[in-house]
């Protein structure tokens, strides 16, 4: 019998080993690491290649599986969607004033309008309360991802 890859003979109690060694590599995943930088601050930079030097201050992380790839990729994501939700709350809090004004106006102003046009007011009113910021901020999905990997 002879190697498929090579085409060498094999010997009784070589195989599946060739004399070459493994067809793959003792790693089944074999990359260069993914290299991130994290600052003191918490704050991640991503270096242009793995082999350049960690910044003075900053942690060196490097993921060396697809697993810890991903991994990262789920946890950056979350991070970033617990930040859009922060801040479209504190936007939401910001213009509720200005709603809730807006809204009492309006509410005097349909008690003279016709059926139709107070049916018009409560749709844009309705309308108007689904597009709240923090009900898309709980829509957003970031889905971050380490692009070497897509």
């Amino acid at each position: 019998m002879n190697c498929s890859y090579c085409g060498q003979p094999l010997e009784i109690g070589r195989w599946p080993h060739c004399p070459h060694g493994w067809v793959r590599g003792a790693r089944a995943q074999n990359f260069d690491p993914v290299v991130i930088f994290r600052d003191s601050d918490g704050q991640y930079r991503f270096p242009g290649s793995s082999k350049e030097s960690t910044p003075k201050g900053s942690q060196r992380i490097e993921l060396r599986t697809t697993a810890q790839v991903r991994k990262f990729e789920r946890e950056m994501s979350a991070r970033e969607k617990r930040h859009a939700e922060s801040k479209m709350e504190k936007r939401d809090a910001f213009f509720s004033e200005l709603h809730r004004r807006n809204r009492s106006e309006l509410r005097q102003r349909m008690q003279h309008m016709s059926a139709r046009g107070r049916e018009f007011a409560e749709m844009a009113i309705a309308r108007n309360d689904a597009k709240s910021f923090s009900v898309r901020a709980r829509k957003f999905e970031p889905k971050f991802r380490v692009l070497a990997f897509e």
